[in-house]
């Protein structure tokens, strides 16, 4: 998704994975881990006037975060979901709902002209829906 997404956009994205396996979470949680960082990308592509995007996804015993940051134009995070605005913030409504769906949390961290950073953390280990199987990850 990455390197497809750099290739059709020019922007540079860095992706850095810490701590997991390939193949350790369950397949819902995979998919939503996807359409999280899908919906995001998408987000940037379309909004942000980003040059690069960093992404981060690494294995804190509990804890699963992914960190998405660019350095596009951002935008006033106040106004995030207030009812004027919502229509227009349905990916990141989509994106809260899915770390939700995972038990987890989303935030958000933008202003304008500072680029935005995109914070979730899953609870996986005490989260069954979320690993293959129960163990130690790492």
């Amino acid at each position: 998704l990455c390197m497809e997404f750099e290739k059709e956009t020019g922007i540079n994205v860095d992706v850095v994975i810490v701590g997991l396996k390939q193949e350790a979470f369950q397949k819902d949680a995979e998919i939503n881990l996807y359409r999280i960082l899908q919906e995001s990308l998408n987000n940037i592509r379309k909004h942000s006037g980003a040059s690069k995007v960093s992404i981060k996804l690494v294995y804190a015993h509990p804890k699963v975060i992914l960190r998405i940051t660019d350095n596009g134009r951002g935008f006033d995070k106040e106004t995030l979901f207030e009812p004027t605005t919502i229509r227009k913030r349905m990916g990141l409504r989509n994106m809260r709902e899915r770390a939700n769906l995972l038990h987890g949390t989303m935030r958000v961290d933008s202003s304008p002209k500072q680029g935005t950073k995109l914070h979730f953390e899953i609870n996986g280990m005490e989260n069954e829906n979320v690993w293959k199987e129960k163990r130690s990850i790492g």
